[in-house]
């Protein structure tokens, strides 16, 4: 990346971090800078870049509300646990590195479009998490004059939903236990098969399955296990659910598709949401 940028003139710097990957055991954070430090270069910045630390594992990093308390763009990799809680127009998404360095590139060209998604970011961060609110209503509760803290959008949203499945999860867990005791059982040949995360697409993940298969899904809670020589997916909400080749497995909330590749599959991505 920083090659790349620095062929077009563009000043690529990581600043931060808790650990420092010139470090042998990787554990210590030689060019830590403090708050202060940090908050100062994120507002000098034009663009703040925002990746997952690990590549097959979603998180929505905190560094991201950093960036939009501060004011300052901010480009990330397209993830659908993101989107579920930050809108739409305070963040600028992309979907592999080829992408990142154009939207790099067409953001730093159009400073009101940058502009107006960082402003857009800071107002709904200030809206939404502002501190004097949050302890206003924490005093509020505990004082007795209202029955309930205000809730957070998105995240009282997940709760309730996992509320809501939590007793039809508990049985699939249990259905699928049972399944896969039954079939050890038998003598059939059971494998689990590696999976590595190939990268995001249009907000669906693109999974590689034991270097054989590649999967489009819409998260990544599945465990992939072959049967006999039949793929077979392992998800929460729909147990075990065996995959045929170009043909879209539907869960109550969740599709799973088995192609051949990953132009296959951002072509059937591009299928689903066109």
């Amino acid at each position: 990346m920083t090659e790349e940028l620095s062929a077009k003139g563009i000043n690529f710097q990581r600043i931060g971090g808790l650990v420092d990957d010139a470090s042998d055991t990787k554990n210590d954070a030689g060019n830590w800078i403090d708050w202060q430090q940090y908050a100062a270069t994120i507002n000098r910045a034009k663009i703040c870049l925002s990746s997952q630390t690990q590549p097959d594992r979603l998180q929505i990093k905190g560094k991201i509300f950093d960036f939009l308390a501060c004011g300052t763009f901010c480009l990330t990799d397209n993830n659908p646990e993101l989107r579920t809680f930050i809108p739409d127009n305070c963040l600028a998404y992309y979907d592999n590195q080829e992408d990142c360095l154009t939207q790099i590139v067409s953001h730093l060209e159009n400073e009101d479009g940058r502009n107006e998604i960082a402003r857009a970011g800071r107002q709904w961060i200030q809206d939404t998490y502002d501190y004097k609110d949050f302890w206003q209503n924490i005093l509020v509760v505990t004082l007795g004059t209202q029955d309930q803290l205000a809730q957070l959008p998105g995240i009282e949203d997940a709760y309730q939903n996992f509320k809501d499945n939590q007793d039809i999860v508990v049985r699939l867990q249990s259905a699928v236990i049972n399944q896969l005791s039954q079939l050890v059982n038998s003598g059939r040949r059971i494998n689990r098969l590696p999976v590595r995360a190939e990268g995001s697409y249009q907000g669906f993940n693109i999974l590689s399955v034991d270097e054989r298969y590649t999967i489009v899904c819409d998260h990544l809670d599945i465990d992939f296990i072959e049967i006999d020589g039949e793929l077979f997916a392992v998800t929460p909400e729909s147990g075990l659910t065996k995959l045929v080749e170009q043909e879209v497995t539907m869960g109550p909330q969740s599709r799973i598709i088995q192609l051949n590749s990953v132009e296959q599959a951002k072509q059937a991505i591009d299928i689903i949401t066109g």
